[in-house]
C-alpha cells in the first residue's frame, strides 16, 4: 500500500514496466508491482483491488490472451497431442492432469462446487502441467502438490489432503511414486514436446544460448527449467506487446477516447467509454486473434481473447466476462 500511495498521482496510478529486468524476455512491473495483486484470494481482492477504478463515465476491461503459453508451446513443440487440445473445445488438458495427480474420477470432478474445482484445476495447471513443460522433476511436482493438498478442498468438510489419505496416499513418499507414474504417462502422451525439450537442451548445450523465434537470444548458465521456459515465455508476452502496441497505434489513428492503461502477461487493460464499447472491443479481439497470426505466420494454432469488464464506475474487482 506504500508503494501504491507513493506512485499515485492527481488519482492516477503509475507503475513502472520493465522490458530488461526478466530474463525469459516476460515483461515485469515496479513501483508498484500491479502485475502481482491479488487476485485469487477474494479477501485480499477486494482489499487491493477496490482502490482501483476506470476514469469517471467509463469501463474498467481486460482483454486477455486464454491459454497463451500453452498455444506459444504448440507453435515450438507442434505436439499433435497438444494441439488437439486446443482445437477440441470439448477437451481440458488441466482438468485431466488434475484428474489424475489427485486421484478423482471425471464423474466425481464434474460434480464438485466450481469453486473448489476451479482451485483444484488450477494447481494441477501450475503445479504439474507447466511445471512439466518447463523441466521440473517429478520429485519437484510432488512435493508443491502435497504441500497445497491441505488448503485445497474436494468438499466442504474434505480437504484434498482427506481425499488423499482416502486415496491410500496416507505418506509423501507414496504420493511421490504416484507423481512418478503420473510423469511418465504424461511424458509418452506428450512425446512430442518431450523431443524438443531434449533437442532444445542439446541447442543449448552447443550454443550456450537460447533463442526464440522473434530473435530474442538468452546466454550465460541456464537452468533446465529456464532453457525450457524461455522460448515459450518471451514470445508469449511479446505476442501480448505486439498487439498491445498495434491497438494503441489504432487508438490514436481513429482518435479514441477509450484508452489502454498497462497490461498483465497476457492481457490488455483499458479504460473503455459505453459509446465506444463496441467498436474497441471488437477492434482489440481482432487484432489479439486474427492480425497477429497475420504478422507472425509460425503461430500455427488459432489465438483466443477472453474478455472482462467491469460495470460503469465498477472497480478492478467487479470484472465480469463478456462476451465480444
Amino acid at each position: 500500500f506504500g508503494q501504491i500511495n507513493r506512485e499515485t498521482l492527481d488519482n492516477v496510478l503509475h507503475t513502472v514496466y520493465n522490458l530488461h529486468t526478466t530474463r525469459t524476455g516476460r515483461s515485469s512491473s515496479t513501483s508498484p508491482n500491479w502485475q502481482n495483486l491479488p487476485k485469487r484470494d477474494e479477501m485480499a481482492k477486494n482489499y487491493v483491488r477496490r482502490g482501483i477504478c476506470a476514469a469517471p463515465g467509463q469501463h474498467l476491461f481486460e482483454a486477455d490472451y486464454g491459454s497463451l503459453e500453452v498455444r506459444i508451446a504448440a507453435c515450438y513443440t507442434k505436439d499433435p497431442k497438444l494441439i488437439n487440445y486446443i482445437l477440441d473445445p470439448t477437451t481440458d488438458m488441466h482438468r485431466d492432469s488434475a484428474l489424475e495427480i489427485f486421484s478423482i474420477k471425471a464423474k466425481e470432478f464434474a460434480t464438485l462446487d466450481k469453486k473448489f474445482a476451479k482451485m483444484i484445476r488450477f494447481h494441477a495447471k501450475n503445479g504439474f502441467v507447466f511445471a512439466n513443460f518447463y523441466g521440473s522433476s517429478f520429485k519437484s511436482c510432488a512435493k508443491t502438490l502435497w504441500k497445497v493438498a491441505p488448503d485445497l478442498h474436494v468438499t466442504k468438510d474434505m480437504t484434498m489432503m482427506d481425499h488423499l489419505n482416502y486415496q491410500g496416499f496416507r505418506e509423501y513418499d507414496e504420493y511421490e511414486e504416484h507423481i512418478k507414474d503420473v510423469v511418465n504417462k504424461f511424458w509418452k502422451k506428450f512425446s512430442v514436446f518431450k523431443k524438443w525439450q531434449n533437442d532444445n537442451m542439446e541447442f543449448y548445450k552447443k550454443n550456450l544460448y537460447i533463442e526464440n523465434y522473434l530473435g530474442f537470444r538468452r546466454h550465460g548458465p541456464l537452468t533446465r527449467n529456464e532453457i525450457g521456459n524461455t522460448a515459450i515465455q518471451g514470445s508469449a508476452f511479446m505476442c501480448l506487446l505486439w498487439s498491445f502496441n498495434r491497438v494503441d497505434d489504432i487508438q490514436h489513428e481513429e482518435g479514441w477516447e477509450s484508452k489502454l492503461r498497462g497490461q498483465i502477461h497476457d492481457s490488455i487493460v483499458g479504460n473503455v467509454t459505453p459509446k465506444e464499447k463496441d467498436q474497441v472491443l471488437k477492434t482489440i479481439k481482432r487484432v489479439m486473434e486474427e492480425e497477429l497470426r497475420k504478422q507472425f505466420p509460425w503461430v500455427i494454432v488459432p489465438m483466443v481473447a477472453e474478455f472482462e469488464m467491469a460495470p460503469l464506475g465498477g472497480t478492478w474487482a467487479d470484472l465480469e466476462s463478456i462476451e465480444v
